[in-house]
C-alpha cells in the first residue's frame, strides 16, 4: 500500500480516535463476537484549534483493487438489489433454504449431497426476501409484490397471500398456530399457517423490520430506530420498548464525553430459550471534522476522518455491534452490554447448538492489500461449532446453523451466487447460480473500505440510516489559520436519486467530487476513478423509493382533506414529480439554501429536516424547526388541518 498526501486523513489529531482492541487483528468479514472498547483513548467533545492546515496526520490509503471492473454506462449492468433482505434457514430434513431477491429465486439446497436440489423461479421484481420453516417447506417473504407464499420441498408454490404493502419479516408461531409477517408499511399481519388465509392486521409503527414468537410475546424490531417492540399477540399493543444496548466505552480523561447513539437494528433472530439475538449499528454523537482549504488548488475542498485504518471501534463515526437479550416474565428486557464487532454492515445474526452469537458482516473488504494477511475472528467464548473461512473480499449475504449437522452456512456473493456450508469436517461451496455478480455500483456502494464502514453503513438499503451528524467545519485562511464553525446535518436518502449539485448544501458539482471526498478522504477508501463514481449513481437509479405507512381505517378519512392541504399551502411546488422533489435549492428559514429532498417514505425517518430539529413530522410544524411560513404556509392550519397533513404525508 502506498502512504496518502499529509492533508488526507486528520483524524488522529483532531477527531477521536476509532482504536481500541484489536483481539487478534481480526478480518472485517469475519464471523464471531469480539469484545468490547477496553477505552484506551481520549474523547474530546470539542477538536482543538489546528494551527497548520499541514499538521495533520498520515495514514495508508489502499490501492483500487487490480480486478475490479471499470463500469461501461453504455453496457447492459446487472440488476441487484441492496443487501439486507437475503435469507437462509436449515429444515430438519437436511435441506436449506436461501432466498435472493436480486435473481427473483428461492433455492432448496440437498445437505447431505451438498447439492442444489431446486432452484425456484419468481416473477421479476418479486423480491424474495426472509424465511420461515414449514414441515413442508418454507414460507417465504416477497417485498416486490407485498405477497407471502409458501413453497414446499419440491420446489412448487402451493399457497399464495398478499399481506400488506412492505412486507419485511416473518415468523412461524407453533404456540399460537399463526404466521406473522411484519411490514415496514407499519402493520404486523398473522395467517393461518394451514391455509394463509389473513387472519388480524395490527397498525404499530412505520419501519417495521424482524419479527420472533415466543410463548412470552410477539417481538418486532424497528429498522432506523434500533428498537425492539414486545407486541401484546391479542390486542396488538406495544407492551415494551427497548433500544439496542449501547457498547460501554470507558475513557478516564476528564473531558471525555461520550454520547452514542444505537441505529439501523439489521437483524434480530431468536435464541435459546427466550434470549433474542440483536445485531446493529452504534454511531457517534461527537462533532466529525471537515476542513476546508482556501487555496483554490487540488484538493482544495474538503477532508476529514471517520476513523483510523481498520475501523477499530469504540468513538469514531460508527461500528457494528451484537447483543443478547431476554424476555421476561413479566414483559420486560434483561439487557446485556452490546458487544464492538469488526467489520462493516451487520445484516444477519444466528446462534450456534451452543447460543454463541454468529454475526454476519455483508461488507467485502475493498482492496486485496486489506485482506492479505488477514484472520478470520476466532470463535466467541461458549461456541461449539466450526466457523467457515470465506474469502474477505466476497459478500456475505446470510448466516445461520444446521443443528443437526452442527455446521455453518453461509449464503456469499462474488462473481458466483454460493453457499458455503463447513464445520469441523470441512467445508463446501454448493454453486446456486454460475453467474451472479454484482452491478458494480453495487460492489462499491457496500465495500468496506478499510475502516470498518461502507456507503451503505449511512445508507443501509440505499436510503438512510436516520442519525443526526454533528460536523465541525475548519476553514484555513491563507497564513493558515483556522475557524471553527459547528452545524448538523440529518443523512440525505438516496433513493430518490441524484440530481444536480449533491449534499443539503450543493457543495459538490456531481458525483465525483462526492466519491472523492466521501469515500476516498473521509472513508479512508482508494481513489475512485471517474467510472466508479458513475457505476455508484447508475446503481443508485435501480432502486425504488422507500415505502410510505398504511393507515388504519379510521384513520384514512383525513387523507383526502392532507392532500388539498398539501397543495394549499404550497408543498407540492417543490415537493413535485414521481419522487415529489425538484432537486432544487430555497431558503426556508432553516439556516440557509438547502436542497428539497424526497418525502416519499418520509414516515420512516428519525430525523426531519436537514438539521435533524424534528424528530416526527408533528415537531416539523413547530416554528421553530420547519421554517415557519418560509417553508410552505402551515402558520394558519388548525390543529385537525395539520392532522390531516401530516396523516397525508405518512403513505407518501
Amino acid at each position: 500500500m502506498r502512504r496518502t498526501t499529509p492533508f488526507l486523513l486528520l483524524l488522529a489529531l483532531i477527531t477521536p480516535s476509532m482504536a481500541c482492541q484489536d483481539d487478534g487483528d481480526a478480518d472485517a468479514n469475519s464471523l464471531g463476537g469480539g469484545k468490547s472498547n477496553p477505552g484506551n483513548s481520549p474523547v474530546h467533545q470539542e477538536p482543538p484549534v489546528v494551527d497548520d492546515v499541514n499538521n495533520v496526520a498520515t495514514a495508508f490509503r489502499p490501492e483500487r483493487p487490480t480486478g475490479l471492473p471499470v463500469f461501461d454506462p453504455d453496457a447492459d449492468a446487472p440488476r441487484t438489489r441492496p443487501v439486507g433482505s437475503e435469507d437462509v434457514i436449515a429444515l430438519s430434513n437436511n435441506i436449506a433454504v436461501a432466498s435472493d431477491a436480486t435473481t427473483d429465486s428461492v433455492y432448496f439446497v440437498d445437505l447431505e449431497n451438498e447439492a442444489l436440489a431446486h432452484a425456484v423461479r419468481l416473477a421479476e421484481g418479486s423480491w424474495p426476501g426472509r424465511l420461515a420453516p414449514s414441515s413442508q417447506g418454507a414460507y417465504v417473504i416477497l417485498q416486490g409484490t407485498g405477497e407471502v407464499v409458501h413453497i414446499n420441498s419440491d420446489g412448487d408454490i402451493d399457497m399464495r397471500a398478499s399481506a400488506c404493502r412492505a412486507p419485511r419479516g416473518i415468523a412461524a408461531d407453533p404456540v399460537r398456530q399463526k404466521l406473522w409477517v411484519a411490514c415496514a408499511s407499519s402493520e404486523l399481519v398473522s395467517f393461518d399457517p394451514e391455509s394463509l388465509e389473513m387472519q388480524e392486521t395490527f397498525f404499530i409503527e412505520s419501519d417495521l423490520r424482524d419479527v420472533i414468537a415466543t410463548d412470552r410475546g410477539i417481538f418486532v424490531s424497528r429498522f432506523r430506530a434500533a428498537e425492539i417492540l414486545r407486541i401484546d399477540p391479542e390486542t396488538g399493543n406495544i407492551a415494551t420498548r427497548a433500544s439496542a444496548p449501547k457498547v460501554k466505552i470507558t475513557d478516564t480523561s476528564p473531558e471525555a464525553i461520550v454520547s452514542p447513539t444505537t441505529n439501523t437494528l439489521w437483524r434480530i433472530s431468536k435464541g435459546q430459550g427466550d434470549t433474542i439475538l440483536m445485531a446493529y449499528q452504534q454511531t457517534s454523537d461527537q462533532r466529525l471534522v471537515v476542513v476546508e482549504k482556501t487555496d483554490g488548488g487540488p484538493g482544495s475542498h474538503h477532508s476529514t476522518g471517520y476513523g483510523e485504518t481498520f475501523g477499530r471501534c469504540t468513538s469514531g463515526a460508527l461500528f457494528s455491534a451484537q447483543a443478547i437479550i431476554s424476555a421476561k416474565e413479566d414483559g420486560s428486557f434483561a439487557m446485556s452490554e452490546g458487544s464492538c464487532m469488526f467489520g462493516a454492515l451487520p445484516v444477519d445474526i444466528d446462534a450456534d447448538p451452543c447460543n454463541a452469537p454468529l454475526v454476519t458482516m455483508a461488507a467485502p473488504l475493498a482492496s486485496e492489500d486489506l485482506a492479505n494477511g488477514r484472520q478470520p475472528t476466532p470463535p466467541p467464548p461458549g461456541a461449539c461449532a466450526a466457523r467457515v473461512a470465506i474469502d474477505p473480499t466476497h459478500q456475505l449475504l446470510a448466516s445461520t446453523f444446521d443443528a443437526n449437522l452442527n455446521r455453518q452456512l453461509t449464503l456469499v456473493r462474488h462473481e458466483q451466487l454460493y453457499l458455503a456450508a463447513g464445520g469441523a469436517s470441512g467445508q463446501n461451496k454448493i454453486t446456486l447460480e454460475t453467474a451472479s455478480p454484482p452491478h458494480p455500483g453495487h460492489h462499491l456502494f457496500h465495500m468496506n473500505s478499510g475502516i470498518g464502514m461502507a456507503c451503505a453503513s449511512c445508507h443501509p438499503e440505499g436510503g438512510d440510516d436516520g442519525h443526526l451528524w454533528r460536523f465541525e467545519r475548519l476553514r484555513f485562511s491563507e497564513d493558515g489559520k483556522a475557524t471553527q464553525t459547528p452545524f448538523d446535518r440529518r443523512t440525505q436518502n438516496l433513493r430518490a436519486g441524484i440530481e444536480g449539485k449533491l449534499h443539503w448544501d450543493g457543495e459538490f458539482e456531481d458525483i465525483d467530487g462526492l466519491m472523492s471526498d466521501v469515500f476516498t478522504e473521509r472513508m479512508g477508501g482508494f481513489e475512485l476513478i471517474h467510472q466508479d463514481a458513475v457505476a455508484i449513481e447508475d446503481w443508485l437509479t435501480q432502486l425504488e423509493p422507500e415505502p410510505g405507512v398504511t393507515l388504519p381505517l379510521e384513520q384514512q378519512a383525513l387523507l383526502e382533506r392532507g392532500a388539498e392541504l398539501f397543495d394549499s399551502a404550497g408543498c407540492a411546488e417543490c415537493h413535485s414529480g414521481e419522487m415529489l422533489t425538484d432537486y432544487q435549492f430555497y431558503d426556508v428559514g432553516t439556516g440557509g439554501m438547502r436542497k428539497t429532498p424526497t418525502l416519499r417514505g418520509i414516515a420512516q425517518r428519525n430525523r426531519i429536516m436537514s438539521d435533524g430539529c424534528a424528530t416526527s413530522l408533528v415537531q416539523r410544524f413547530n416554528p421553530d424547526c420547519g421554517g415557519g411560513d418560509m417553508h410552505g404556509t402551515t402558520s394558519t392550519l388548525s390543529g385537525e388541518d395539520k392532522d390531516a397533513l401530516i396523516a397525508y404525508l405518512e403513505t407518501l
